[in-house]
Order: C-alpha cells, then structure tokens, then sequence
C-alpha cells in the first residue's frame, strides 16, 4: 500500500521475518521426538533336561505402544536358534517365550546364551534387545574361571568405540574367543569375532569402532561382549555388558545457539534493509520478491536431498527395503513390453503365477523410470524417479500457494510444511514420507506432488472461469499416478465451486467438471478395462491391523484447531 507517495513494505518485512524465523526453527530440528516408544523388560532363564537345551525369555511390554512382528534368539558359540513369531504384545501385557537349543555344548562347562529380541514398533520401525545369562552344562562349584572380561559404558552420535578389557589372572597362558553382540540399530565397523591369546597376570584392551545403523538419538542400547576359551579339559565363558547411549547428532544446546545467531543475522539485516529506498529497490529488480520464496524451496529440497543420501542414487545397484524389489520388476517388465511390444498393460509371467501388469496398478511413475533408462543405467532411474516426488514436495507446495495467489510469506511457509511431511515417522504404508517411499510407496509419492500443481491449477480455472487443456492433462497424469491422491483431489476440487471464486458458482462448476472429464478420457485406455476386470482384482490392505488415527503426527490437533474456525 502506498502512503503519501511513500511505499509501506512494514507487513511483507515483517512476514518475510517470520518465514526466515520458521525456516530456521524446521531446518535446525532433529525431526519427529518418537514419544510413544516400547519399553521391554526381559528375563532370562534356561534349563538342561536330559541333555536337551531350552531357553527362557520372559517378556513384559512397559511401553504405550503394541510389540509386533516379533520373535526372540537364542545364540551359542557353535549354534544360533530363531523362536517362533509372536502374536502381537500389547502394552501391560507379558509373554513366556521358549527357545529349544538341542543337544548340550561339548565339552561339558560353562557357556553365554546370549538372548536377542527382534520385534517392530507401532510404525514399523525394526528394533532389537540383547539378554545375557551363563548355561551350566556340568556341576561346578563357581561360575567364574581365571578370565575376567569388562566392557565400559559408551556414547555414539553417528560413530563411537566399544572398549572390552580381558584379563588372565591364571598362572597359564588362555587363548579367548572374544565375541562381541550389538543390537541390530548398531553396527561395528570391524569384524566383531577375536581370537586374542593372553599371557598370565596380563590384560589387553580392544577397541572395536561402532556406528549407528537405525538407532534413534536418545536412546540407550545394550552391548554384549563374551570371552570363550578352554581351561583344563571343562570350556569357560566370560560375559558382559554394557550400556550405550545414542547422543542427538544436533544437540538442543547447539540448535539453540545457532538459531539464536541466525535469528539475529535475520534481524539485523531486517533493519538495514529499512533503510534502502522502497521504490527505487522496487524498480531496479520487480522480481525480488518472489525470488525469495524460489530460495527458501531449493533451500527445503537441499535439506530433503542431503538426508536421502544423494550419493547412492548415481550407484548402478539394485535399492532393496520393504516391497521395493517387486518395484524394481514393475519397471523392468514395463521398459521391456513397451519398448519391444509398445504396451504397458501387458502378461507378466514372472510375477505370482502370471497376471496382468499395470492393469490394476499405477503406470505412471514406472513409465518415466522406463524412459529415464533410456539414457541412464536402469538401477539409476529407478532410484531418481524413486526420490523425484519426495524432492518435488517442497516446489510444488510453494507453486501451490502462488497459483492460489496466497499473500507472502505463507508459499514459503508452505514449501518449508515440507520437511515434517517427509520425516515424519507416524507411518511407514501410506506414501509423501521418507519412511513409506523408501518402502514401496513411490506412486502415491510422485502423485501427491502431481495434486498439488492440479489443485493450484484448478482453482485458477475455477476462478477465471476458463478451461485449459494444461489442468486436464495434470488430472490424467494423477489418475495414472495413485487412485488415493486423485480421490483426494476430486473432494477437493468439488469444494472449489463453494468458495466463491470470480467466475460464479455455474461457469467455475462447469470448467471443473469438463476438466475431470478430459482428463478421464484421456485415461479411458486404463479407466475403463479396470472397471470391467475389477472382479478380478484382490482386496488392499483388508489384513491389516491399522488404526489411521494412530499414524497421524502429534501437531495433527492444531491443523483441526484451524479446520474447525475455518468451517465456522
């Protein structure tokens, strides 16, 4: 607005201050504080009945969130048993879980049964907690032989040591088999197995290198460490354990500290920019302002890239995780049958017993990998169209709120909504996160991004009352990405004609309603075969055990908050 010639900027300032402010805020985050985790506590008996080994875990659910897809391990020197799979363990609820080994360990004496816990969280996440206790194969008046073996308690953020002492204190030299167990979260850079020979009345210290693999920041992990060795004609074992904790790679006292230096950068150069001269700054560069929000977008889409591991996405290797191999055959299959045959719904004979691909399913984001290889080495369009819709997110967000013609900063803010939509950890099953893309969700990926651009082209048809073959085509390419975003966008699109737009309520209505019409022509070829053969197809997801509340993020209540004063 202009007063006595004068441009006033003090609102789009002070905006623009508050979208640097927010972006800080998101970028410096470590992401989504899991607040519902498990808790276990776990005993461990084991017993030898006429010379058959069995082990004992008793498991109890402290936590707030269900045990699924779980099972215990029990593990000896020369063997390594998997229990059976349990049925889900709700929180309060414990279980008595038992493992038969087999014949007992020869020769006769004193070993580690180490106990491991596979199970699954409430999104499922994998986690794994290790047991310890001694098997008494033979009668013997003490536990301990003359090895000692100790383990300190150690801190990791992305890397870390284990330090194992093991000490002889007998008059002969022992040669040890020094074993290390970590959970599965953990991984140890060097080969966790040493034979370490020890004179007598000596010690020697190991440092084995860690790193994390799935742990969560936060946390605190069991270690297990064993000493096997023969003394006299009985074998003895040695056992520890020890905590680790997983430290924030960005810590909150750091976060602060750089938030708080930003914020005052953002200040300052918020108060020198009041000193330049509107309108002649204004007319040197009309484009500045919405240079800004293209610089916080390509910031966000950075941000998403560097966490995705950009490096592996140029290596020619088959990507692996969830149901992301059979992906990798939908692609291949398509790539083959179009370029040889020029179909894409075609007879897969190497899937099940045979059926007809794509005819139930997506094409669209296996067509672009399929032309992508034309240039590109398979493994490698796989994985860039893989990632395409979790990058495209933060653009097509700040498009989004330009074509609905939103005042600034709220594009910017919209692009920055990004990063809690992709590393949220509420689900892992229904697509826009890290989490469920990585796991298979690709169509519904690349289709949330293609809603977004339909939806913002859309409203500004519906409100200048003119159709354009553009929104058409961006419906078609949404119908052949996912059904659940194109669901998503005929509700929206509905409602479009009720929020007064300038064209009127009829012409917006009809616009709409002939644009949803080409775009399902153009996807007859698809449409109309899937209506006819749908009795051929099978049931989605009707097996699982999933309450959609319980995958929704917790700042879901302030998004209702706004809901329900935008319905009043």
């Amino acid at each position: 607005m202009t007063r006595g010639g004068k441009i006033n900027d003090t609102g789009s300032n002070r905006r623009m201050l508050a979208t640097v402010a927010l972006a800080i805020a998101s970028l410096t985050g470590e992401g989504q504080a899991h607040t519902e985790r498990i808790v276990l506590e776990t005993r461990p008996t084991s017993r030898i009945e006429d010379g058959q080994v069995e082990a004992t875990l008793h498991v109890a659910n402290r936590g707030a969130t269900p045990l699924r897809d779980w099972h215990v391990e029990a593990t000896l020197p020369d063997r390594r048993v998997r229990g059976e799979d349990q049925e889900p363990l709700e929180p309060g609820a414990a279980r008595t879980v038992r493992v038969r080994l087999g014949a007992a360990p020869k020769p006769a004496g004193v070993y580690s049964l180490i106990f491991t816990t596979r199970y699954a969280d409430g999104g499922g996440r994998p986690f794994s907690v290790l047991n310890h206790i001694p098997l008494v194969t033979t009668a013997t008046d003490s536990l301990e032989g003359p090895l000692t073996i100790r383990m300190d308690a150690a801190r990791l953020r992305w890397r870390g040591r284990a330090r194992l002492t093991v000490r002889n204190s007998g008059p002969t030299p022992i040669e040890a088999r020094v074993r290390l167990f970590t959970p599965d979260e953990i991984a140890c850079a060097r080969a966790t197995e040493t034979v370490l020979p020890l004179e007598p009345d000596s010690e020697t210290e190991l440092r084995l290198p860690l790193r994390r693999a799935g742990a969560l920041p936060g946390s605190r992990y069991t270690l297990v460490a064993t000493a096997d060795y023969r003394h006299g004609p009985a074998h003895w074992s040695a056992a520890t354990s020890a905590a680790l904790s997983v430290e924030p790679v960005w810590s909150a006292a750091l976060g602060r500290r750089v938030a708080q230096a930003c914020a005052l950068a953002a200040l300052a150069l918020w108060v020198l920019a009041q000193c330049r001269p509107r309108r002649a700054q204004h007319r040197r560069n009309p484009a500045a302002r919405p240079v800004f929000d293209w610089a916080v977008a390509a910031a966000v889409t950075a941000w998403i890239a560097w966490h995705l591991y950009p490096r592996g996405w140029f290596l020619d290797t088959l990507a692996v995780g969830g149901d992301i191999p059979a992906h990798s055959y939908l692609a291949s299959h398509l790539a083959e049958n179009l370029f040889a045959n020029g179909r894409i719904v075609s007879w897969a004979q190497g899937w099940w017993s045979g059926f007809t691909m794509f005819q139930f399913y997506f094409p669209l984001p296996y067509l672009a990998m399929a032309l992508l290889g034309l240039t590109l080495p398979f493994n490698i369009a796989f994985k860039l169209v893989s990632v395409a819709g979790l990058l495209a997110l933060p653009v097509c967000l700040l498009a989004f709120g330009r074509l609905l013609r939103l005042p600034r900063p709220i594009p910017s803010l919209l692009s920055i909504v990004a990063i809690p939509l992709v590393f949220t950890r509420a689900h892992v099953m229904w697509g826009v996160n890290a989490y469920s893309t990585l796991a298979g969700m690709i169509a519904n990926s690349l289709g949330f991004s293609l809603m977004l651009l339909f939806l913002g082209h859309a409203w500004r048809d519906a409100d200048a009352g003119r159709f354009r073959l553009r929104t058409a085509l961006l419906f078609a390419a949404l119908i052949a990405s996912h059904f659940f975003t194109t669901l998503i966008a005929v509700l929206v699109a509905a409602l479009m004609p009720l929020l007064r737009p300038a064209a009127g309520f009829r012409k917006s209505f009809r616009v709409l309603a002939a644009t949803g019409l080409c775009g399902s022509l153009l996807m007859a070829w698809w449409l109309i075969p899937l209506a006819v053969r749908m009795e051929y197809s099978v049931e989605f997801g009707q097996d699982w055990d999933v309450l959609l509340h319980q995958t929704l993020p917790q700042y879901s209540w302030l998004l209702a908050l706004g809901a329900l004063a935008a319905l009043l």
